[in-house]
């Protein structure tokens, strides 16, 4: 049976941050990702001045906004900056990049395995596969099966207009 120090369910771009980190300070560590693919998301992949220190590469990014336009019934006022306040890119390009970022520094990543069940310190894999953990870690989204496991409410309202 395998067994890991920590277990990470969902790849997204917490899971695979705390992978990368928890891989470099020397912990095993395992990625859980249900889907086939990283980052296919419905939301968009805009990010902010804070999110650019960090450090992805200008090869993720797709695009870069420097001015801001405001418009109101009065006036429209256009602000351009020096450096980009805003980019955009696609979620699938950054999540390959983070993946490969986790992997140079250990972290196993598995695709196509839907997490079923949680032990004690045992999880299963597809209705089938067991593996063993230490520490596992939910970065598996809103309907979070380690959330469910732990028995923690989700208390989450969205509205939409």
């Amino acid at each position: 049976m395998k067994s890991y120090d920590v277990i990470i369910v969902g790849a997204g771009p917490a899971g695979l941050k705390c992978a990368e980190v928890l891989a470099k300070n020397n912990k095993k560590v395992l990625v859980l990702e249900k889907n086939s693919i990283f980052g296919d998301k419905v939301c968009a992949g805009g990010l902010t001045i804070k999110d650019l220190e960090l450090g992805i590469p200008d090869k993720v990014i797709q695009r870069k906004f420097k001015k801001i336009i405001v418009h109101t019934p009065l006036q429209n006022t256009e602000i351009k900056l020096d450096k980009p306040f805003l980019v955009t890119l696609d979620r699938k390009d950054l999540g390959k990049w983070m993946a490969d970022n986790a992997k140079g520094q250990g972290a196993e990543i598995r695709l196509n395995s839907n997490v079923t069940k949680i032990d004690d310190k045992k999880i299963i894999v597809n209705n089938k596969h067991k593996i063993y953990y230490k520490y596992l870690v939910g970065a598996d989204g809103a309907n979070s099966i380690v959330r469910k496991y732990l028995g923690l409410e989700n208390n989450n309202v969205l509205s939409a207009f």
